[in-house]
């Protein structure tokens, strides 16, 4: 006889809290009686991230996608290929074609696709015949023309069934993909509700608890790379968003951090009827995200830090009134930008306590850029206490009015300053008071 006792109220609660919200889904699925404590426990996300075929909840992936499964006869690779990749995340039609394209979009789009098989049979062609110095990319290349080959018959086939209104080959379904590391479920319904139902309806499942409170420390919408060395944003991909961003009350969200690789006017939109008014803790976007007229907003303004891409110059410093400002990628000022940038910051009058930080990706660039700050009129070096021991065992500083100075230093990226500075040196740049030498 099991002597095992039930968990109380308080235990049940505490365990809900520290639960990691994938398991806690499948635990309130599964347990209906855990409803009501379930919307009253706030839930915990290390990372939520929003991309357009996808969204992802700390290590888990939720992808929704239009399939296509042949009924009598062996599916195509490329579609099977597709299928694999989470099928298409549009609406389509019987035909497997773009519900919002025109008949004359329709035409246009199969006389491109009709130019671009017969080049990639050529092409094909060329390969057969040609004696290429590494055979097996040889292989790669036909293989390629073949598979491009394929899709266009395939896409142009459905066209000519669209125009005899003949029955497809095939069905369409909606799957639902969930994937941990190796570990794949997919659950399959009838086509028979629009693509945006059905991630409304897969999001209010998940998020959409009466009174719930979801506590986000890292929110990201769409995605975007990085080039720090040449300082731009690569592979961007942006993000449809819904008007409120997740099924929750007003004021239900809370958010420490939020990376922005899409419209941010949008983002805004979408985040603030349900965000929680304590201001977010950093800010992350490229500079054509953040344009000026956003900039003094108190969304963007009230933010802690601003971590700005692609292609920043150092007069981005003072175009935003953070209380910390970081620029990601190297950067090789003139001594002019200097002197501008510090004129700019006497008329300002920057309080004591702001703090400004630039990525850069050697100590070399780091080494130049101080070496560019300490040729400046009036410029000091000296040793500070807390760098001593480090590869710029220096602080250089420059005097902005009776009572403040800039403290200028480089060193190598902290643990803690990891999550906004990716590259393996950081220079900071405070104002402080005098005297705090």
């Amino acid at each position: 006889m099991s002597n095992s006792k039930p968990i109380t109220y308080d235990n049940l609660k505490c365990i809900l809290r520290h639960l990691e919200p994938n398991l806690r889904f499948k635990l309130v699925q599964r347990c209906p009686s855990l409803a009501n404590v379930d919307s009253i426990v706030p839930l915990k996300i290390r990372k939520l991230r929003f991309e357009p075929k996808y969204f992802e909840i700390n290590d888990t992936t939720y992808t929704l996608g239009v399939i296509r499964k042949y009924r009598n006869e062996r599916t195509p690779s490329t579609i099977e290929k597709r299928n694999k990749e989470g099928g298409v995340s549009i609406d389509v039609d019987r035909y497997g074609i773009d519900i919002r394209e025109t008949e004359e979009d329709g035409q246009q789009r199969v006389e491109r696709l009709e130019a671009f098989k017969n080049r990639e049979i050529d092409r094909e062609h060329r390969l057969q015949v040609y004696r290429h110095p590494r055979p097996f990319k040889k292989v790669d290349a036909i293989h390629f023309a073949r598979q491009n080959i394929e899709a266009c018959s395939l896409e142009i086939l459905s066209y000519k069934f669209r125009q005899e209104n003949a029955e497809p080959p095939f069905e369409q379904y909606l799957q639902l993909e969930i994937k941990c590391g190796r570990k794949v479920r997919r659950e399959r319904v009838n086509y028979d509700r629009s693509f945006l139902n059905a991630k409304e309806y897969v999001l209010n499942k998940l998020f959409g608890v009466n009174g719930r409170t979801v506590e986000v420390l890292h929110l990201q919408i769409g995605y975007f790379t990085f080039d720090e060395v040449n300082a731009r944003v690569i592979n961007q991909r942006k993000c449809e968003m819904r008007n409120p961003l997740l099924p929750l009350a007003p004021e239900k969200l809370e958010v420490r951090h939020l990376t922005a690789c899409t419209d941010l006017k949008r983002v805004m939109d979408s985040v603030k009827p349900i965000l929680w008014k304590t201001p977010l803790k950093s800010l992350e976007s490229s500079i054509k995200i953040l344009i000026p007229e956003l900039r003094q907003t108190p969304f963007v303004a009230g933010t802690e830090r601003v971590i700005i891409y692609h292609q920043p110059t150092i007069d981005t410093f003072f175009e935003f009134t953070n209380e910390k400002v970081h620029i990601c990628g190297d950067y090789f000022p003139r001594k002019d930008d200097m002197k501008n940038l510090v004129k700019n910051w006497l008329r300002r009058g920057f309080n004591i306590g702001r703090q400004f930080s630039m990525s850069f990706s050697t100590a070399r660039s780091t080494e130049n850029f101080l070496n560019v700050v300490e040729k400046m009129p009036n410029a000091k070096r000296r040793e500070l206490e807390e760098i001593r021991h480090t590869s710029f065992p220096d602080c250089i500083i420059l005097s902005l009015n009776s009572y403040s100075e800039l403290f200028i230093y480089g060193a190598a990226t902290a643990v803690e300053e990891k999550f906004y500075c990716f590259s393996k040196y950081i220079v900071k740049i405070k104002v402080q008071g005098k005297g705090c030498f």
